[in-house]
């Protein structure tokens, strides 16, 4: 511990905070001056639990080729990610429109690819059309036929 200012005491630890854990604190009575008593000089507290969010997702039209599409989705993390564990938990699905008076089939899994933050906080998982899905050419695009699932394992 060190002392930035008059005011402002600082600790830094050795190694990275263990995601969900219960730490205790206590203080040594000899970091402060004899004039200064304090309530206590121990606390606990929680390091924050590991939490991701789907955040959200755009629709892009290129304006000089509408052929082109893509669907980027955002992911938020309370903290950074293994990459390749993460991508290889998130599927992109899309629900092809069936015709008026039929049921809808299943969802067609698309190739995606995953770009992220500087931090590693958020992951944007892109899906660009192509000639590969030329069966979809004849369905328009909208984010509501898009489904976006990660199942992440938990934090160890």
């Amino acid at each position: 511990m060190e002392w930035e200012t008059d005011a402002y005491l600082t600790f830094t630890p050795k190694h990275d905070w263990e995601v969900g854990r219960d730490y205790s604190v206590t203080l040594a009575r000899d970091l402060f001056g004899p004039q200064v008593l304090l309530r206590s000089y121990s606390f606990q507290f929680r390091s924050p639990a590991f939490e991701d969010s789907i955040g959200a997702a755009q629709f892009y039209q290129d304006p000089t080729d509408p052929k082109i599409n893509q669907v980027v989705a955002t992911i938020v993390f309370t903290h950074p990610v293994d990459k390749s564990d993460f991508e290889n938990h998130v599927a992109l699905e899309m629900r092809v429109q069936p015709p008026k008076g039929s049921q809808a089939g299943p969802a067609k899994s698309f190739g995606f690819k995953v770009s992220y933050d500087k931090p590693g906080g958020k992951a944007f998982v892109h899906i660009g059309r192509s000639r590969r899905f030329t069966e979809l050419d004849a369905h328009p695009w909208s984010l509501e036929r898009f489904e976006l699932r990660a199942s992440l394992p938990p934090v160890r």
